[in-house]
C-alpha cells in the first residue's frame, strides 16, 4: 500500500506469481478477490499469473479451458480490466518445442482507469530470464509501438513529386512536358465549361445556373469577335500590333 501520483487515496500494488496446478490457480484467485474486497484502495495485480486468457496467447502448448475461465472469472467478478500491451506479443519463451505464451499481466481497477484512461503496458525484450519484463505506461502514447500520423502518406509522395520535379527542370523536355500538361488541363477544363451549357441550359431554377449563362454569353463573345474580326483586313486589326 502506498501513494500513486495523480491517485487520491491509497493505492495497492500486489505482484503475483501463479503457481502451475490448476486447484492452486483457484485458491490463488480467491486469496487475490478477499485482498481486492478487504480494502477500499486503487487495486494494480501484475506479475507472472502462469495463465493465458485465449488460445491465441498459447503457440506449440496445450490450451486449458477451464484455467482461462476461471482466470478471467476472476478478472470479470473483481471488476478488474487487463491493460493494452504493447512491445512483444508474448512474455515467456521456452527453448524445448518453441513455446510461447503471454503469461504476465497488468490487471488494474476501473478508479484507475479514471484517471489514466490510455494506460497500457510495454513487454521489453528478453535478457538472462525466459520471460520478458512488462512495465506500466500511464498513456498509450508511451507504449514503444508506432503510430501512425496522420496524412504521412500524403506528405511522402507529396516530397516524392516535389524532388521528381526539382530533378526534371534542368531537363530540356521539362518546358514541353510542362505545356502539354497545361493544354490537356485547359481543353479538360473547357470541356467542363461546354458540358455544363449544355446540361443546364434552360433550367434558371438550378443551382449551376449562373456557371452556364457564364459558359453561354463568353462562348457567344467569342463567336462574334471572331465573326467581327475576319471581316477586318489583318493589317488593320489594332490586336496585331
Amino acid at each position: 500500500m502506498g501513494n500513486l501520483v495523480g491517485i487520491s487515496g491509497l493505492a495497492g500494488f500486489v505482484n503475483v506469481y501463479g503457481p502451475q496446478p490448476e486447484g492452486e490457480k483457484v485458491k490463488v484467485w480467491e486469496e487475490l478477490s478477499t485482498i481486492k474486497r478487504s480494502r477500499s484502495a486503487t487495486w494494480i495485480f501484475m506479475g507472472d499469473f502462469n495463465v493465458v486468457r485465449c488460445p491465441e496467447e498459447r503457440i506449440n502448448s496445450e490450451f486449458c479451458h477451464r484455467s482461462a475461465n476461471a482466470f478471467n472469472n476472476f478478472i470479470q467478478d473483481c471488476e478488474l480490466t487487463n491493460l493494452k500491451m504493447g512491445g512483444q506479443r508474448f512474455t515467456y519463451f521456452r527453448k524445448v518445442g518453441a513455446k510461447l505464451s503471454k503469461l504476465d499481466h497488468f490487471l488494474v481497477c476501473s478508479s484507475y482507469l479514471h484517471v489514466y484512461p490510455l494506460a497500457s503496458c510495454y513487454a521489453m525484450n528478453r535478457d538472462l530470464s525466459n520471460h520478458s519484463p512488462i512495465i506500466l505506461k500511464p498513456r498509450y502514447d508511451d507504449v514503444g509501438t508506432t503510430r501512425k500520423q496522420p496524412f504521412t502518406k500524403l506528405i511522402a509522395r507529396r516530397k516524392r513529386l516535389r524532388r521528381r520535379a526539382n530533378a526534371c527542370q534542368g531537363r530540356p523536355c521539362h518546358k514541353e512536358r510542362r505545356r502539354a500538361f497545361t493544354t490537356l488541363v485547359y481543353d479538360a477544363q473547357l470541356r467542363r465549361a461546354f458540358t455544363t451549357r449544355n446540361v443546364y441550359q434552360g433550367r434558371p431554377c438550378h443551382k449551376g445556373r449562373r456557371h452556364a449563362f457564364v459558359c453561354r454569353n463568353l462562348t457567344t463573345r467569342v463567336l462574334m469577335t471572331r465573326n467581327a474580326y475576319q471581316e477586318i483586313p489583318c493589317q488593320e486589326r489594332p490586336c496585331h500590333k
